[in-house]
């Protein structure tokens, strides 16, 4: 979701049962003419969703690690990856997903938290296991 109205969407969808429980979000921030990359907006947007909802953020470029951090302190899970920023730190291109996700990794363990596992996620996502 990248505004106001696409969780209250999102909210009235889950309501009518189009939608099964619990619903995962993603809370996309700091592209053009939508949601800011701030802590303010993703707190809002966090509040809109449905009780329940389990909900994951990203910030674009270089708001992406600012993202990832207030989404872990905000109980949300995060993602990173060159779909949303090319760069590893200001002025300095990312070698490849590899790097981005240690870096956030290191990020969440500094915060006092722990990235979730292969299983983990599928897990918190209701995916089956892979076979």
């Amino acid at each position: 979701m990248f505004e106001a109205g696409h969780a209250l969407t999102g909210r009235a969808l889950v309501a009518d049962g189009l939608i099964p429980t619990p619903p995962f979000f993603q809370v996309c921030l700091g592209m053009d003419w939508l949601a800011p990359a701030t802590p303010q907006a993703m707190i809002f947007l966090r509040d809109l969703l449905p009780a329940g909802a389990v909900w994951s953020t990203f910030g674009e470029s270089l708001a992406l690690y600012p993202m990832v951090a207030q989404g872990v302190l905000l109980g949300g899970q995060v993602r990173v990856g060159l779909e949303d920023s090319l760069y590893l730190n200001e002025g300095v291109l990312a070698p490849g997903n590899a790097a981005m996700v240690e870096k956030a990794v290191r990020l969440i363990r500094l915060l006092g938290a722990e990235p979730a596992s292969a299983a983990e996620a599928r897990a918190i996502l209701g995916l089956e296991p892979r076979a």
